[in-house]
């Protein structure tokens, strides 16, 4: 049986560099019996198949799923970094993920309600709706 959480959805405008209108986010807390890389191959198929490009990085795509967090793992390669390095910078990232889930992040040690009330991104989010938790008989499947 397969564990999924997930956070209302929230609108926000572009950060950084990236151009183009608002943006939807969301978080989910998905426990996965494999290994992070076949997750990890999992989320750029799905992404490939709902119209994402190849090119990722500075650029607005259809969808764009990243792996946040995974317990206590910490990955640095070039095709992976786990915990996300930039997600203590971003408010659009941190308000769902406190939402689903409640652990400190590893390496930086608080929470991500923690590392909400001390983020400097000072950008407008708003509630775009509320994820219904019956979409999956209760939240399992």
């Amino acid at each position: 049986m397969l564990s999924l959480q997930v956070s209302d959805v929230w609108e926000t405008p572009p950060w950084g560099d990236v151009e183009g209108g608002s943006f939807l986010n969301c978080a989910a807390s998905i426990d996965w019996e494999g290994s992070i890389w076949d997750f990890a191959g999992v989320c750029r198929t799905l992404e490939l198949e709902l119209g994402s490009t190849v090119e990722k990085h500075g650029r607005a795509r259809v969808i764009d799923i990243d792996i946040l967090c995974a317990e206590e793992t910490v990955i640095e390669t070039s095709q992976l970094i786990v915990p996300h390095p930039r997600m203590h910078l971003r408010r659009f990232v941190l308000q769902p993920l406190s939402e689903v889930w409640r652990g400190q992040i590893p390496g930086l040690d608080r929470t991500p309600k923690e590392l909400l009330h001390s983020c400097t991104d000072q950008s407008l989010i708003i509630r775009f709706t509320t994820f219904a938790e019956d979409a999956f008989s209760g939240g399992e499947f």
